[in-house]
């Protein structure tokens, strides 16, 4: 005697509940990894002072962006040198960054970014 002898074949209402339970999956899956493709980690840092707007990306972090704790290659995303007005680095304190730029090179204006801006 096999199981499906007991409880019967399939049919219509085991078919509905397989559609039904396959769709809550799939959009179950839409709602835990969404957040990974809107939001994805990108490298950001303190924009540049509007005396160095001139300067590449490069130039400015060697300016005026610290490295990473213990001198790592890594820059600090959320800390800068102060600056004077006319965009002289004044000493070595560092100051939070007030505004962020963005790295595009993989991902073009992100949740992440628009988030930032509007906060």
């Amino acid at each position: 005697m096999e199981v499906t002898d007991l409880i019967g074949e399939t049919g219509t209402f085991q078919n509905l509940m397989l559609v039904v339970s396959m769709y809550r999956g799939v959009m179950l899956a839409i709602n835990n990894l969404g957040a990974s493709f809107l939001f994805p980690p990108v490298g950001h840092w303190c924009s540049r002072h509007p005396a160095h707007i001139n300067r590449t990306i490069q130039q400015w972090k060697e300016l005026a962006i610290p490295r990473g704790y213990s001198g790592m290659s890594e820059y600090e995303s959320c800390w800068m040198y102060a600056m004077s007005d006319d965009g002289a680095v004044v000493n070595e304190s560092l100051v939070r960054c007030q505004e962020w730029e963005y790295d595009h090179s993989e991902f073009w204006p992100s949740g992440t970014e628009k988030v930032n801006d509007h906060a």
